[in-house]
């Protein structure tokens, strides 16, 4: 059974599974949000906003995360969570990526292993990571999400996952030992604004390297596209094996960087755009690099783009 670790309660699962409100979410889940909200009786027995938020929710996982939205009883975030969570597509690479890191196959789990998804979210990621490891703890500091991720959970095969509210830096100082670490640090400053900066993101890993690296095997952080990898890598001390440049629908969707303990001279650089794959290796004076025309066909782009994934490759 999922299990919750200092999680303050909150309304939103009971609210959202309500029958009166779930009676309206199944009868306008397809309906255009905007006019929906317009038109909605204004005396409603219950948070017609919250009602919304669940179908705008639906309407994205059906599109984002085909998966997610055939599974009947799942709870949504708020919209900005929605933004910013991994794709169906993406997720299912880094689960791929994690496989082959611990020597088992996509499907399978090694019940010796355990791994910790510091920054849980919306729970995407760590619900293809997850089953790959014979426990898994799930951390987010958002009590929110944490209730949402105590429900989703069981819903979607992962009965024994862990949830943990708690900032990242807290558990990780706390925690025992796991085969793998996952952290997709948040990219907004306190005023809402895009950061790029390894350094400006929440928690900033490049400061929590070290210890990072006492509690796993492998880390594994997801960062913006925009963020110079280079100045990533150099970041991280020599620590980065792997580059993973990773794109779908024709653009750069975000930048995986996989640490371990060793001390690395060279990094292997993978990019990967649906289902098309080219690697590089690089090293620190020296980048080789593809044909750059086979780089802007992976990456689905025109004439017109070539340029600029040029720049991103570069970078």
């Amino acid at each position: 059974m999922t299990t919750s670790t200092n999680t303050p309660s909150t309304p939103t699962v009971q609210s959202v599974l309500a029958a009166d409100m779930q009676e309206f979410i199944r009868l306008h889940r397809t309906d255009d949000v905007r006019t929906l909200a317009l038109r909605a009786p204004r005396n409603a027995t219950f948070d017609l906003t919250l009602a919304l938020e669940q179908i705008a929710g639906w309407q994205t996982a059906r599109r984002k995360l085909p998966k997610w939205a055939e599974c009947e009883g799942l709870i949504y975030p708020p919209h900005l969570s929605m933004e910013q969570c991994s794709s169906e597509a993406t997720a299912r690479y880094k689960a791929a990526v994690a496989a082959r890191l611990i020597g088992v196959g996509v499907g399978d789990a090694a019940s010796a292993t355990a791994m910790a998804d510091l920054t849980g979210g919306f729970g995407v990621d760590f619900s293809f990571l997850a089953p790959l490891f014979g426990s898994a703890v799930y951390v987010e500091r958002n009590p929110r999400l944490c209730e949402v991720a105590r429900h989703n959970m069981p819903l979607l095969g992962l009965e024994s996952a862990e949830v943990v509210c708690a900032e990242a830096e807290e558990r990780l100082a706390a925690m025992s030992p796991v085969t793998m670490l996952f952290l997709d640090p948040a990219r907004r400053d306190s005023h809402g604004g895009k950061t790029v900066a390894m350094a400006d993101c929440s928690p900033d890993v490049s400061a929590l390297r070290q210890l990072l690296l006492q509690k796993a095997q492998t880390v594994v952080v997801k960062l913006s596209p925009m963020l110079d990898w280079h100045k990533a890598v150099a970041d991280m001390c020599g620590s980065v094996a792997e580059v993973h440049i990773v794109g779908t629908g024709g653009e750069c969707k975000e930048l995986l960087l996989v640490a371990d303990g060793a001390c690395h001279e060279s990094v292997e650089v993978t990019c990967w755009s649906d289902g098309r794959v080219f690697c590089f290796t690089a090293d620190g004076t020296d980048t080789v690099l593809p044909p750059i025309a086979e780089a802007a066909v992976l990456m689905g782009c025109g004439a017109d783009l070539l340029a600029e994934h040029h720049h991103r490759l570069v970078q």
